[in-house]
């Protein structure tokens, strides 16, 4: 599979947040990386980039995933949507949960003696 190369933009209070640690548990910066992880396999899934699809998780599995209680996932997720990170929506099934600031970067396509090649900046 290609690589791609994905763009998120953060405020200096949202990477100080994030920063924090709780002790023996997930660190918030890893929960963040799982959201964003879970975004990118969506998009990756999906042949019209995805950046715009929802991916649907369960808090309780969150919060055993990250070693958290189901009010401390639930206040993560409230931050990062204050934030303007995220969107996130309860639903029968769990919570849909979309990353709005993640973007694909797509390889630019140059034409040089006739040639068409990719290339990465």
């Amino acid at each position: 599979m290609e690589s791609r190369t994905f763009l998120v933009y953060l405020s200096d209070s949202l990477i100080r947040y994030l920063g924090k640690s709780l002790p023996n548990k997930a660190s918030r910066y890893e929960a963040f990386q799982y959201i964003i992880g879970k975004q990118k396999e969506k998009i990756d899934l999906d042949r019209d980039g995805g950046a715009n699809v929802p991916f649907l998780a369960k808090v309780s599995d969150l919060a055993k995933r990250w070693n958290w209680s189901r009010n401390t996932v639930f206040s993560f997720l409230k931050t990062l949507q204050d934030e303007g990170l995220i969107e996130v929506k309860q639903c029968a099934d769990g919570t849909l949960i979309h990353v709005v600031g993640i973007y694909t970067l797509m390889p630019r396509k140059a034409k040089i003696n006739g040639n068409l090649f990719s290339s990465e900046r």
